[in-house]
Order: C-alpha cells, then sequence, then structure tokens
C-alpha cells in the first residue's frame, strides 16, 4: 500500500502537512520525514502513542508528548547524512507499527498513523470527530478516484476535461488535466513537469491558496524532463 502525501485542513486550524500511513501494523512503510526539522508523529483514531524506539542508537532524538499522546522526532545532526532508519511505534492498544524513516531535504512533516483493524474494541468517538472523520474519508475517496481514473480510461467521463496550461515556475510546466465535483469537494488532477537541466524538488505547500484542504503529489523528487501527477482537493464555492 502507498503512504500517501497529504496536506489537510483539520478542525478549522491553520494547513498542516501531513503524511497518512495504513497498514504499517502489517508490514514496514517507507516514509519521508524532514532531515533537519522536528517530525510530529500521532495516531488516528483516537489512539496515542505509547512509544517511539528507533532501530539503531544515536541517530533519532524522540521527545515524548504523553499529554497528547504524540511525539516528536528528529535526526541528529551527525546522523544526517547516514540513511534511512527503522522505528517502532507502540499505541495505546500496544499494537506495534513499523516506519522506515527517510530522511529528505523537506519542511518539517506530520506522520498519522492509521490504526490497527485487528484489535476488536470499542472507542467512544464524539460526533465533531465522527464528522472529522467521515470529512477526511471522503477526502482520500476522492484523491483516490482521481488517481483511478487517471489510469483507467474507462473512468473517462467521471470528471471534466480542462486540459489548460498554467504558469507555475520557469523550472516547471503544470497542465490541468481534469476536474472532479462532487458534493462540497472540487478535485483537480495536474501533471506537473520538470523542463530545467537539474532535479526539481515539489513540496506540497508550494500548492496551497485559500479553499484548498489536501494535496498529494506521486512524485517529489523529479529528474530533468521527468513529471508526476499532482492531486489537489479544494472547498466548492457558492458559484459553482
Amino acid at each position: 500500500m502507498v503512504v500517501m502525501t497529504l496536506m489537510l485542513l483539520l478542525g478549522g486550524k491553520s494547513e498542516v502537512v501531513a503524511r497518512v500511513v495504513d497498514g504499517a501494523d502489517q508490514s514496514i512503510k517507507e516514509v519521508q520525514v524532514s532531515a533537519t526539522e522536528k517530525n510530529r508523529f500521532a495516531m488516528l483514531g483516537g489512539r496515542k502513542i505509547e512509544t517511539i524506539i528507533p532501530s539503531r542508537d544515536g541517530m533519532l532524538q524522540v521527545l515524548p508528548d504523553p499529554e497528547n499522546g504524540e511525539a516528536y522526532v528528529w535526526f541528529r545532526p551527525d546522523a544526517i547524512n547516514t540513511g534511512t532508519v527503522t522505528v517502532f511505534v507502540k499505541d495505546s492498544f500496544s499494537v506495534v507499527y513499523k516506519l522506515l524513516l527517510v530522511p529528505s531535504a523537506i519542511a518539517a512533516e506530520e506522520i498519522l498513523i492509521t490504526p490497527s483493524k485487528t484489535v476488536n474494541s470499542v472507542t467512544r468517538v464524539d460526533e465533531a470527530q465522527r464528522r472529522a472523520s467521515s470529512w477526511q474519508r471522503d477526502i482520500k475517496d476522492l484523491i483516490f478516484q482521481m488517481a483511478t481514473a487517471e489510469g483507467d480510461p474507462s473512468h473517462i467521463d467521471a470528471g471534466v476535461a480542462m486540459n489548460q496550461e498554467l504558469s507555475l515556475w520557469d523550472e516547471a510546466r503544470l497542465l490541468y488535466v481534469r476536474q472532479y465535483p462532487t458534493g462540497g469537494l472540487v478535485g483537480e488532477h495536474y501533471i506537473l513537469s520538470n523542463v530545467s537541466k537539474s532535479d526539481l524538488l515539489v513540496a506540497e505547500q508550494e500548492f496551497s491558496r485559500r479553499g484548498v484542504v489536501a494535496v498529494a503529489i506521486e512524485n517529489q523528487t523529479l529528474p530533468p524532463g521527468g513529471g508526476t501527477n499532482v492531486y489537489i482537493v479544494r472547498e466548492r464555492t457558492e458559484n459553482e
């Protein structure tokens, strides 16, 4: 299962970048994190993080936040260039998740871990949390729909063809491919191409604008001539 990069607007708060990780209790999942800044780790579904244990000593600093059930993790300055490291994350139901942290030249990340579905437990969640969970699910479903339509011509009627080339940076070409209106959300599928002679690092924050609630990028590092799909979900305006 692919780790999807999302920029989410949660609970009316400011925009944050989040990587939602599914299935880490079943198999190890690779996650890009900032090599130089603190990265926030938290559980979804009302659970809390109990501990985070690195597989190798001397590479990471871990700062627990037991009051909020989360933790902050960052690479030691002398370990940034020593490669990846596996961490074992234990939640409040004693389920262990395995993540392979890949230090990257990106801003601080928020890693949100989807809880195990194999634990037989009942968690009380208030109505506001249920609405937030449903809203996030709608966003993820719309991104999945766009990604599926891109690879399956049978979904060609699922969206509205746009085929507009937009101005972005001198180093990049951005093609607005299709639009997917649904409910109170609108999905937008773009293709970003690197037209420069050097590698291009793409961050989700660069696609942030008013009304945007999620950004998903398939490949964040583009070689010269390379391209990637970019999926944006925004709130639907009154006149749409």
